[in-house]
């Protein structure tokens, strides 16, 4: 199994982060925060690339996972990461179905590796088949 899932985006990191934004909005999906990774990095006398990641999700989707489990917890809200590296921009994130040692709703999982999948694609203008 794949663990972390990418896309090479065909926008630049800002157009790439907005599109991701928006196309969670579109689902009616909560965004609960994001961490601009390069942002903290500078507040400390560092320096990065450009690195941000978008937390959201549906509490009625999350809650019966986190019930069966609540060291699932840990991996919700889901998260994606939209990153700059050697002038690329790019859109990954860690695939849902690896919890599937922690939970039966394999079902469930899939769904989420879905809607990350769709999300990311939709953010990166990138094609499944590319």
């Amino acid at each position: 199994m794949q663990h972390y899932i990418e896309f090479v985006s065909t926008y630049g990191f800002q157009e790439t982060l907005e599109r991701l934004r928006g196309a969670v909005r579109k689902r009616s999906l909560t965004i609960f925060c994001e961490v601009d990774h390069r942002k903290n990095a500078e507040s400390v006398g560092l320096s990065m690339g450009n690195a941000t990641v978008v937390s959201f999700g549906d509490p009625r989707a999350g809650t019966p996972l986190m019930v069966e489990n609540p060291r699932v917890a840990l991996e919700l809200p889901l998260k994606i990461l939209v990153y700059e590296k050697e002038g690329k921009t790019a859109v990954g994130f860690r695939n849902p179905e690896w919890l599937s040692q922690d939970l039966s709703n394999v079902e469930a999982l899939s769904r989420m590796k879905s809607l990350l999948t769709s999300l990311s694609l939709e953010a990166s203008g990138s094609r499944l088949d590319a």
